[in-house]
This record gives structure tokens, sequence and C-alpha cells, in this order.
């Protein structure tokens, strides 16, 4: 759902919005999680994939996500970046209930989870899609969800400090960052957007159907 059209040529730049909901929705969702047989992430990447069907984007809808890229045990110890990407081709279609599209998000999460130690970038080589400087290739939606750290990890004599990340390059189209617990004990999403593509009041459009169907699951 563009406002405007992809420039050919360039890097695209990133703005911010946020939403949040209180700990009764967390409960809610960490609830719907546990009876359909999966964790948070695979819940809020499900209603992301609502919301994206809501909004015209089909019933096709491929999600990338994170992965620690750690499976082999020896790299336990390590200190490095190891973070793989795996995409997930949700399918909502049949206007599927809540709890039916978190039981095919979940299913579709194993089997992806299945190849995760399988590189993005060699996946990206072997289907060969179409390519462009400022697409990224398979996906253009990303979702994480994480937890609030209270307190930052000590590693021996080593200080930890928790650094700002620079967000004005975008690497998605859309980039829903979900964090559970923090300062209020609830759910938080940033929504980072692709300012060449979507009007700031798309963004606020988008933010604001998101609030209503993470209600939606968490009824």
């Amino acid at each position: 759902p563009y406002d405007r059209p992809r420039p050919a040529e360039g890097q695209l730049t990133t703005r911010l919005l946020s939403v949040g909901w209180d700990r009764d929705v967390l409960s809610r969702l960490e609830a719907l999680s546990v009876e359909c047989g999966t964790t948070l992430l695979t819940v809020v990447q499900a209603a992301v994939a609502a919301l994206l069907t809501r909004l015209g984007a089909g019933t096709d809808i491929p999600l990338g996500t994170p992965v620690a890229g750690r499976v082999d045990t020896q790299l336990n110890d390590l200190i490095g970046h190891f973070v793989n990407t795996v995409v997930l081709r949700v399918d909502t279609s049949g206007d599927p209930g809540v709890r039916e599209l978190v039981t095919r998000c979940r299913e579709t999460g194993l089997t992806a989870y299945a190849h995760q130690d399988l590189p993005f970038d060699r996946l990206v080589r072997e289907l060969a899609p179409p390519r462009r400087p400022n697409l990224n290739p398979l996906f253009q939606t990303d979702v994480t969800c994480g937890r609030a750290e209270a307190v930052l990890p000590r590693l021996g004599m080593a200080s930890v400090a928790a650094l700002p990340t620079d967000l004005a390059v975008a690497k998605f189209d859309l980039q829903f960052a979900f964090e559970s617990g923090g300062p209020s004990g609830g759910l938080r999403c940033d929504l980072s957007y692709c300012a060449e593509l979507f009007e700031s009041i798309t963004a606020e459009r988008i933010v604001a159907q998101l609030d209503q169907v993470i209600r939606e699951f968490a009824a």
C-alpha cells in the first residue's frame, strides 16, 4: 500500500512511529501463544500478516525475521555477529480466525527455522529474484520481537553500555520491532517506515490499525 513509487536509485530514509499496550494486553497475547503452542514472536508475526492483508497487500505475505545463527553449540562461547535472516510466507487466505492464523504462522515458522542455518544471501543467489539497489530481496517487511533488558549483561572486566542505533537509512519498507517488558511491563512496537514510499499520515494509519489488530488478537 505505497503512496509513491519506489525511486529508481539512491538510499531510502526511515522515520519512526511507536505504539504501546498495557500489561493486560501482553498477558493475553502470551496466553494466546501458549494456547497455540508457540511464542509471542509468532503471535505478532500473525498480527502483522493480518494487518498487511487488511491494508491491501494480498494473502501471500512474506515476512523477514532475524535468527541468532548459533545452531552449532561450538559458537555458544564466541562473541560475534552470527545473525541470519529467515523468510516466512504467511498464508492469510480464506479469512482465517485469530487462532487459525497463529497456527498457520507457527507451521510456516517451524519449516523456515528448520533451515535457519542456510545463509540468506545464498538463498537469494539460488532463487535469483529481480534485484534493485534499494529493494530488499524476497521480503520488504521485517518483524522482530524481544524482551527489554532491565540490566545490561556483565562480561568479566569489560564494561557494557547501550548505544543508540542510526535509523537514518531504511533497510526495509516497513519494520515492526516489538519489545515486551520495559518500564510499563507491557508491549511496545516501533514502526520504522520508508519516508520515500509512505506519507506520514499513512504511517499513522498503519499504526492505528496495528493497534486495532493487536487488541483483536488479545480479546
